[in-house]
């Protein structure tokens, strides 16, 4: 009796332990899934909207860089976005409103930097310029 026990638990624990590692492999697979979805959700916006956002910036010494973009029907406005890194998810950011087309960002870290704006809805971004590399000095 005891040998039939212990060779159920076994075969229990075999059966978890093999289900656990079937969970975790599921998990990355869905987080890739849902980054790719993200992705593609953007793309289909720009494309959506048909307004293509092109922006070009200015180094104006002491830390400041200057926004230039063509502007759009967009209601609520604009963001104005700047990261150390390429395609950053979390850039630094500065609100800027529905009717320029052009705008100053302060005290930018100096080096390489990478600079974009987007077009709000619901107050997210919803449409992506370009994005410029510029050496701040």
């Amino acid at each position: 009796m005891s040998k039939k026990l212990l060779s159920l638990f076994a075969i229990f624990a075999l059966v978890i332990l093999m289900g656990a590692g079937c969970q975790k492999t599921t998990v990355e697979e869905n987080n890739s899934e849902i980054d790719d979805l993200s992705v593609l959700e953007e793309e289909d916006l720009t494309e959506e909207n048909d307004n293509e956002l092109i922006l070009s910036v200015e180094d104006l010494g002491s830390g400041q860089v200057k926004f230039i973009w063509n502007t759009s029907n967009n209601p609520e406005g604009y963001r104005m976005l700047h990261s150390a890194r390429k395609n950053a998810e979390n850039p630094f950011w500065q609100f800027v409103g529905t009717n320029n087309d052009e705008g100053i960002f302060y005290q930018v870290p100096t080096g390489t930097r990478f600079f974009r704006v987007c077009e709000l809805l619901d107050k997210k971004c919803v449409n992506y310029s370009n994005e410029v590399e510029l050496e701040v000095k």
